[in-house]
């Protein structure tokens, strides 16, 4: 929370310099830098577009300077000096040329200041709170944007030019001591145990069985999967400088060049949107800057005051960040921002209803103003946490092209480029369509943008957290783990494997059709649907988790009934688990009643059973390379041990892949669990359900069983 608080403290810091010099830079440039007053409208926007061309150009820059540094806080604090020389050069400037100067040096702080500080952000907490750390700095954003015009023109009004400098060198003092307060820890070694690194590779036997293959017996096996091998020497801790106990260590090691990143990461549609939405917000917002105080003036003949004044209904609900940010943690990113600019739209377009110098049209604009703001509130922190998770996609697909520090910094790099072109496209956009069209058709414009945005985000915007090992918000990142595991169920790995083959035979011949054939001479009736779906799963699980560890519902029933009973206790609600998957957590965190609590139970014991299973498999991989002796075909865990490999060509960046301390503290738990309970539920009711209606069609055409009899090579013995 520490470095949370730094990072918003950043944010309003920055802001709140840039926005206090707003009201006072026209009398400054009078009184102290000699501007004629027919002349300082052009100087006064002239030094906005510096501010923005600076941040412009540096932002590619920024996003470099945050993974050069072995710390990220160097580049915050490179970021605080530029800011605080720009402040400088901004209180004793006495020219044009030293204001310019100190407005493209404040430029350019801030393009490191947000890059650096919403990148630290997003990496300090989990992905589970992205929504509510990005609305803590959109907060710090929005109270800067509040006080620095008030502020700023107070002191100047009673205390004079050098009185708002004064408390600008007073926060940057603060700002600097929080910033070295901040222990980050290095992304380079944080992860890195020396006695503890290895890798695993998969090799397919002779008889098609899929094997962990340990590094040092990589060279004894034919035709492995290659993976991209990188070779660097560490020293354990306890023994420094002692070269005999040096560990010579893999890891995957393939970042691409610097271009070539920023063009990954440019060329993906989602993210393309949510810098594009991000346009959009700060584009409005800015417009408002330009042309609300003229029009108030123009409609109501208000001065200075009430057009400082009519900016309190736009700035308020901004506060409401920290509240947008954690619905997106319940719901993502995409409905939020849907709900924000469905609310913004229609604020826009009825901001041409005002026409007349009455109270009733002053009201009206306050209650649009305050809609308007209100829908852009909930728009810029769930743009930031969705930049976040795009990042997080875009990596999950190139694992290791951007370096162990990943592309969080060049993504926020390049946000802050959207952010500087709104903040230089929408005072001339308002301001030209203004006064060459008129209000109405510059609103009409805008709700048109708005209206273009929606669709975008509407098709391409999504999210990528996974609420419960049922379902997934993002699909994609599913296809792709089924994509990792697709080999072990082709046909020919299948019958090619002699473990299975036997598993099979002694599951049929041994449990299955003894317990068949004693219902048809005793004359016991047996459910024949759950039978079949019980000797599905014992099947598919000694495939899946190794025959030491399958389930035995074919003999234990009891152990069978607890299973199908929770199962189709909580069936029903699958379907709206996986399609709906965040309004239910939204009604969940809201107490609204869904699902009984029985079934929530059933659930929660299901899910509990199958990382108990994920855990004992995960064990006994382990526990095979810890050891170098091979375990029995039959005992191995194949579709896991497959899916469980391709993860760590996923996770290029987790270095640590050894014993854990504890057993259920291995990488990516949850996405092997979530995958694997996928597999095993559909299979049983699929499988089952399926062998039900092939019997029963059978038993119905007694001709076409005396021709699969004939067909038989060989009869069947049990």
């Amino acid at each position: 929370m520490f470095i949370v608080a730094a990072c918003a403290l950043a944010v309003f810091t920055d802001s709140y310099l840039y926005s206090m010099v707003v009201p006072i830079l026209p009398f400054a440039l009078v009184n102290r830098a000699g501007v004629q007053e027919s002349d300082v409208g052009p100087w006064t926007s002239a030094l906005l577009a510096c501010y923005a061309a600076a941040s412009l150009a540096i932002c590619p820059v920024a996003g470099y300077l945050a993974d050069y540094f072995t710390l990220r806080r160097t580049t915050f604090i490179l970021g605080l000096l530029v800011l605080a020389g720009s402040t400088t050069l901004l209180c004793i400037g006495s020219s044009t040329a030293l204001f310019v100067l100190g407005r493209l040096l404040q430029g350019a702080s801030s393009a490191i200041t947000w890059t650096t500080a919403l990148t630290v952000a997003a990496e300090t907490v989990d992905t589970s709170e992205v929504g509510r750390t990005m609305g803590f700095c959109s907060l710090g954003m929005s109270l800067a944007m509040l006080l620095g015009p008030i502020l700023g023109g107070l002191l100047f009004q009673h205390r004079g030019y050098q009185s708002v400098y004064g408390l600008a060198f007073g926060l940057l003092a603060i700002d600097i001591i929080w910033r070295l307060l901040i222990m980050e820890r290095n992304v380079d070694t944080q992860n890195i145990d020396p006695q503890r690194w290895n890798y695993w590779t998969f090799d397919y036997g002779d008889d098609g069985t899929p094997r962990i293959v340990p590094l040092g017996q990589r060279d004894e096996f034919f035709d492995v999967e290659s993976l991209s091998w990188g070779t660097r020497t560490l020293q354990p801790e306890d023994s420094p400088g002692d070269t005999s106990s040096a560990i010579t260590s893999q890891h995957i090691n393939h970042a691409l060049p610097k271009f070539a990143q920023w063009a990954i990461i440019l060329r993906d549609a989602r993210l393309q949107v949510a810098l594009w939405a991000s346009l959009v917000q700060v584009t409005l917002i800015a417009s408002l800057d330009a042309v609300l105080p003229l029009f108030v003036h123009r409609i109501f003949s208000w001065g200075p005051q009430g057009a400082g004044l009519i900016f309190i209904p736009v700035v308020i609900p901004s506060l409401l960040a920290i509240c947008a940010g954690s619905i997106v943690d319940i719901v993502g990113p995409k409905w939020v921002v849907i709900a924000g600019f469905s609310a913004a739209a229609p604020a826009l377009l009825m901001l041409r209803l005002i026409e007349e110098d009455t109270v009733g049209q002053v009201v009206l604009l306050c209650a649009l103003l305050l809609l308007l703001s209100t829908g852009l509130a909930f728009v810029g922190a769930p743009l930031m946490a969705e930049i976040t998770f795009a990042v997080e996609a875009i990596e999950h697909t190139r694992p290791g092209a951007f370096g162990p520090r990943g592309a969080v910094a060049q993504a926020y790099a390049f946000y802050y480029v959207f952010v500087s072109g709104g903040l230089l496209i929408g005072p001339l956009w308002g301001g030209f369509v203004e006064k060459i069209a008129g209000w109405k058709t510059m609103t009409l414009t805008f709700a048109l943008l708005i209206k273009y945005s929606f669709y975008l985000i509407q098709v391409y915007s999504r999210s990528t957290r996974a609420l419960n090992m049922f379902t997934m918000m993002d699909r994609k990142q599913h296809a792709e783990r089924k994509k990792m595991i697709s080999k072990s169920y082709t046909k020919s790995t299948i019958l090619s494997s002699g473990a299975l083959r036997e598993t099979f035979n002694v599951l049929v011949s041994e449990q299955l059709l003894p317990l068949i054939e004693e219902s048809s001479t005793t004359r016991i009736p047996i459910e024949v649907c759950d039978l079949n779906r019980a000797y599905a799963m014992d099947i598919f699980t000694s495939y899946q988790y190794g025959s030491s560890l399958k389930t035995t519902f074919i003999q234990d029933m009891k152990r069978r009934q607890w299973y199908f009973t929770r199962y189709f206790r909580s069936r029903p609600y699958f379907f709206a688990m996986t399609e709906m998957p965040g309004f239910l957590t939204l009604l969940s965190r809201l107490s609204a009643p869904f699902r009984a609590r029985s079934i929530k139970k059933a659930l929660n014991e299901l899910e509990n059973w199958n990382l108990e299973m994920c855990d004992k498999a995960v064990g006994l991989i382990i526990a095979e390379e810890s050891s170098g002796i091979g375990m029995a075909k039959r005992e191995y865990p194949v579709i896991l041990a497959q899916l469980y490999v391709s993860l760590q060509r996923f996770h290029s960046e987790i270095t640590d892949l050894s014993s854990p301390q504890k057993q259920s503290a291995y990488p990516f738990r949850y996405e092997l669990a979530s995958e694997m309970f996928d597999h095993n539920l559909g299979a049983h009711e699929t499988i089952g359900n399926a062998i039900s209606c092939i019997q029963f069609e059978l038993s119905r055409h007694p001709k076409v069983q005396e021709k699969l009899l004939f067909k038989q090579s060989t009869p069947v013995h049990y």
